[in-house]
């Protein structure tokens, strides 16, 4: 029997993953450590709803590891392609994200996860996928 998880605790924990990736990938940065500093996340979700719902598991789960945790985000969907990239240019790659989660479920697009992989790469960070079963961490694209 296939056990089917939410789309909710897919994403929180793709996000967790992501954090313990950060945090498991280095000790110190320019002389600081990682404890001390904020982590940024950007988080690219199907819906409102799932994009409300992940920053409010954010939120509530305080700091992980001492951290503090800050995310940018947005609702992507195939009809918009575009807007991905855009949303990548104008709010993600300014704040520098540590790692990007990647909801690429049934209403992404082929280009918006190629735009994700692009951003990722210029950026040299992480992709999490939430929705290919955690294995959809693609590493640092060398």
């Amino acid at each position: 029997m296939k056990m089917m998880v939410s789309r909710r605790v897919a994403n929180f924990g793709a996000f967790c993953f992501a954090i313990g990736t950060i945090l498991a990938g280095a000790s110190v940065e320019n002389g600081t450590l990682w404890k001390e500093r904020t982590l940024t996340l950007a988080a690219i979700l199907e819906s409102e709803e799932e994009r409300m719902s992940f920053l409010e598991d954010v939120r509530t789960q305080g700091p992980i590891r001492g951290n503090d945790i800050d995310t940018v985000s947005m609702v992507a969907n195939s009809s918009n392609p575009m807007g991905t990239m855009v949303w990548a240019c104008d709010e993600a790659v300014p704040r520098r994200p540590d790692a990007i989660l990647f909801a690429g479920g049934h209403d992404m697009s082929l280009l918006s996860a190629r735009y994700v992989m692009m951003v990722a790469k210029y950026l040299d960070i992480p992709v999490i996928s939430a929705y290919r079963g955690m294995s959809g961490v693609v590493a640092r694209q060398g």
